[in-house]
């Protein structure tokens, strides 16, 4: 018999996995955690590593991302998109993300409760930080501060104000 884990983050990621499994409707994929860069790759899904501390940030990452893998899995058909993949890096590129878009967007439609974790994870992604891991190529990279751009334009946390036509 084993001795129960003293890590709380332990039952967080093994309910996870197994909601993830089912998510997915692939009983048999292996969910594991790393600080390696989350993917799916046959059987095996990657998520993002919860510490001890388990974070609302940690959480909220490593729900979106299994939200959205789990969706992938489940609603992407690679015999169709490969029918209709483009030519052209930029074109397979926009291409990729239409499809995790319409992956998500028909999973967050029959189970509404993925909406808000997908969310979480769309907005950790488009951190300064993390864009510039994704797209290293980016204008924006690198950040010269961390609140601020390369070009010096200031991220808000509101909406931009309207302005009127001098």
């Amino acid at each position: 018999m084993s001795k129960p884990s003293d890590n709380p983050a332990d039952a967080f990621k093994k309910a996870l996995a197994e909601a993830t499994k089912v998510m997915s409707h692939d009983p048999d994929l292996t969910v594991s955690y790393s600080v390696d860069p989350s993917g799916l790759s046959g059987d095996a899904m990657r998520l993002p590593q919860v510490s001890r501390r388990m974070t609302r940030d940690e959480v909220l990452l490593a729900r979106g991302t299994a939200d959205a893998l789990a969706l992938n899995r489940r609603y992407h058909n690679g015999q169709t998109h490969s029918k209709y993949l483009p030519n052209g890096d930029m074109a397979r590129e926009l291409y990729e993300a239409m499809e995790t878009a319409r992956c998500e967007a028909v999973g967050a439609r029959d189970m509404p409760g993925t909406a808000g974790n997908i969310d979480a994870k769309i907005k950790h992604d488009a951190l300064p930080d993390t864009l510039c891991a994704i797209w290293p190529r980016a204008a924006i990279c690198p950040p010269v501060h961390p609140r601020r751009w390369n070009c010096g334009a200031a991220i808000s946390k509101t909406r931009p104000v309207a302005r009127s036509k001098p």
